[in-house]
C-alpha cells in the first residue's frame, strides 16, 4: 500500500522523526571544520520544545514570527518551531545600518515575535538591544521589547551560545514539547523576503502544501544516489524552505555562520567540508561555483556529482569553468513566487547556450507573450507567465492590488522576467521587462540605489542603469552630474558615500560597480531621463570584451521580441 503523502510541514517532520530517527537532516560545519548536526528524532524533539516555549508565550495559530539568524542549528530549530506551533515563519537579513528593512518587515507582518542572537555581530539585536528589557512572564529566554519603529512587537526570544541562555543546551534539557494539532495545508507555512519594482522589502507567502509541492518538484531532480547536498545560502532563499530541507531525502550540508565568514576562506572551507563529508551535490550562483571549481584544483576533479546553479541568468562561458567540478551542472529557474520553475541537466559545456533554463518542471505552466499579454509562438521573445500549484498565496502587508496585478485572471504569475521558448521546449531567461538590475544575485531596483547617492552636498542628479557583464549578468552603473565647481568629487567618493547606508557584511552587495560623471543626461521627453539611451552610453563607453558587446545585442534582442 503505497504511503499517505504528508499534508503539513508538520506532518513532514513528524513522520521523518518517526521512519528516520536516525538519518541526519542536517549537518553544519564552521570555520575551524568542527561538525556538529541533528538527527530526524533529535531535530523534531528540539523543535516541537522550543514549539511549546512560543505557545506559552501567547503565539496564536497563523501569526507571523520574524527570525534574524544566521545559517545554524539554531535557525532550523527555530523555524520548524514556529512551525510546530503553528505560525508562520519569516527569515530576514539586515542591509541597511538605519534598520529600515528589518522594522519594514515587523511592520509588515505585524508580528509579535522576533527570534534573533545577542552576538555582537548581529545587527538585528544591536537595533532592538536598547529596547529590551527582562520579560514579565516566566519564560526561559523570552524578553519585553516594546518600540516605535514596530508597533506590534512585543516579545523577543533571545539566541545564544553561551551560559544559561544556550538554547539547544535548554532545549535538550526541556522536557515538554508542543505540536499543534490544528494545522491544515491551506494554513500559511513561511514567508520569503525578495525585492520587486514596487519594494524593497517585498514578503512573499507560501502555504503548507505549496511549501511541500515545491520541494517534491526539486526532489525530482535530484541524482540518483545523492547523499550529502551542500547548501550555503541564507533562511531568506526559495531553496531554504523546510520543505526543502525535509523532502528533499539527502543530508543537507551547511556553513555554520554564527560567527562571521571572511569571503576568501569561505572557499577553502567548503573544499574541506566537500572532502570531510563527501558531499555529492552543491547548489550556489555560478560565479561562486566557478571560484570554488578554482579553489579545488590541483585536486582531482570532479569535485561531485551534480552542482545546481541558478538565480541569476548563465553564460555558456561561465558554464564552461563550473563544468569539471561536476559529472551533472543543473542550471535552474526559480523565483520565490513560484519555487522551482525549470531546470537543464547537462555532462559537457558544449551543450549549454548562454542563459538556457531548460525545460519546465512538472507541473508548471509557462507561457511567453507580448505587451497585450497574448501568447507568442516558440522563437518569439516577451514577457514570461507561469502557473503551478506550488505558487505563492500573496503578498504580505502590501494592497491586495500588487497580488492581483501579478496573477492574472487565469491563475497566470506575470515574472516580470524576459525570455523565450524555444521550439524544442527549452526556455530561454535573458533579464527583465521592467528597470530592475540583475546583479548576480540581486534583483535591485535603481531608485533604491539613485535615493542614497543623490543625498552627497556635490552630486545634483544621479541615474542608475545597467551593464553586461560575463559573471555578473549585470553590473550597476551610476551616472553623475555634479553640481557645479564640485568638480573634486571622484568615484570613490561616490561609492563611499552609498556604502555609509548599508551594514559591513552587505556594503558592496549592491554598491555601483561603476560610477561615470557626465554634464547631461538623455531625455524621452523634457525633464524625463531615457534610461535606455543612458544605459547604451553607458556601456558603450565602459565595455571592454566583444563577448560582453555580443551580450548586449543578445540582450537587446531578446528585451525587443527578437532572437
Amino acid at each position: 500500500m503505497k504511503a499517505e503523502r504528508a499534508a503539513t510541514i508538520n506532518d513532514c517532520l513528524r513522520r521523518m522523526a518517526h521512519e528516520k530517527p536516525d538519518h541526519e537532516v542536517i549537518v553544519t560545519y564552521n570555520s575551524k571544520i568542527e561538525r556538529s548536526s541533528l538527527t530526524a528524532a533529535e531535530l523534531y524533539t528540539l523543535a516541537s520544545r522550543f514549539a511549546k516555549l512560543l505557545k506559552d508565550a501567547g503565539l496564536k495559530r497563523g501569526e507571523y514570527v520574524v527570525i534574524s539568524l544566521p545559517n545554524c542549528l539554531e535557525e532550523t530549530v527555530t523555524s520548524l518551531g514556529v512551525n510546530l506551533a503553528g505560525g508562520v515563519s519569516v527569515a530576514v537579513e539586515v542591509f541597511l545600518n538605519t534598520g529600515d528593512t528589518f522594522f519594514e518587515v515587523l511592520q509588515k507582518t505585524k508580528c509579535r515575535f522576533l527570534i534573533t542572537s545577542t552576538s555582537e555581530n548581529d545587527t538585528a539585536w544591536t537595533l532592538v538591544r536598547e529596547d529590551t528589557k527582562s520579560s514579565t512572564q516566566d519564560i526561559p529566554l523570552l524578553h519585553d521589547t516594546t518600540t516605535s519603529r514596530a508597533p506590534t512587537l512585543e516579545h523577543s526570544f533571545l539566541v545564544s551560545r553561551s551560559g544559561k541562555d544556550n538554547l539547544l543546551t535548554f532545549l535538550r534539557q526541556a522536557r515538554q514539547g508542543y505540536d499543534c494539532p490544528d494545522v491544515r495545508p491551506e494554513h500559511l507555512c513561511v514567508a520569503f523576503t525578495t525585492a520587486n519594482s514596487t519594494s524593497f522589502v517585498c514578503l512573499v507567502v507560501h502555504t503548507h502544501a505549496s511549501t511541500i509541492e515545491g520541494a517534491l518538484q526539486a526532489r525530482s531532480h535530484v541524482a540518483e544516489g545523492t547523499n550529502k547536498f551542500l547548501y550555503t545560502k541564507p533562511p531568506t532563499w526559495i531553496l531554504s524552505t523546510p520543505g526543502m530541507l525535509l523532502l528533499q531525502g539527502v543530508t543537507r550540508v551547511r556553513l555554520d555562520q554564527w560567527e562571521p565568514q571572511v569571503e576568501k576562506d569561505t572557499y577553502q572551507q567548503m573544499v574541506r567540508v566537500i572532502e570531510a563529508e563527501s558531499v555529492d551535490m552543491a547548489f550556489m550562483l555560478a560565479p561562486e561555483a566557478a571560484q570554488l571549481v578554482e579553489t579545488w584544483s590541483p585536486r582531482p576533479f570532479p569535485m561531485m556529482r551534480q552542482m545546481v546553479v541558478g538565480a541569476m541568468p548563465v553564460t555558456a562561458k561561465l558554464a564552461a569553468r563550473v563544468m569539471p567540478g561536476c559529472e551533472i551542472l543543473t542550471n535552474i529557474y526559480a523565483s520565490s513566487e513560484m519555487q522551482l520553475i525549470s531546470y537543464n541537466n547537462i555532462t559537457s559545456a558544449n551543450q549549454f547556450q548562454d542563459f538556457d533554463s531548460g525545460i519546465f518542471c512538472a507541473g508548471i505552466e509557462g507561457r511567453v507573450v507580448d505587451a497585450d499579454f497574448t501568447e507568442l509562438p516558440a522563437g518569439r521573445a516577451g514577457r514570461i507567465l507561469l502557473r503551478s500549484t506550488g505558487m505563492f498565496h500573496h503578498y504580505e502587508g502590501q494592497p491586495d492590488e500588487d497580488t492581483d496585478r501579478k496573477i492574472k485572471n487565469d491563475g497566470f504569475y506575470d515574472s516580470g522576467d524576459a525570455g523565450c521558448q524555444r521550439s524544442d521546449g527549452h526556455l530561454l531567461v535573458m533579464g527583465r521587462k521592467d528597470d530592475m538590475i540583475l546583479h548576480n544575485v540581486w534583483n535591485v531596483h535603481p531608485s533604491w540605489i539613485e535615493k542614497h547617492i543623490k543625498t552627497h552636498p556635490d552630486i545634483e542628479q544621479v541615474t542608475v542603469v545597467p551593464i553586461p557583464d560575463e559573471d555578473n549578468f549585470q553590473n550597476i552603473c551610476a551616472c553623475v552630474i555634479r553640481k557645479h565647481g564640485r568638480h573634486s568629487l571622484t568615484e570613490e567618493d561616490v561609492k563611499a558615500h552609498f556604502r555609509t547606508n548599508y551594514v559591513d557584511e552587505e556594503k558592496d552587495s549592491i554598491c555601483p560597480t561603476d560610477v561615470l560623471f557626465m554634464d547631461s543626461f538623455p531625455e524621452s521627453r523634457p525633464g524625463r531621463v531615457d534610461r535606455g539611451k543612458l544605459a547604451d552610453q553607458a556601456t558603450e563607453i565602459l565595455l571592454k570584451s566583444k563577448i560582453a558587446a555580443a551580450g548586449v545585442k543578445a540582450i537587446k534582442g531578446i528585451l525587443n521580441g527578437k532572437i
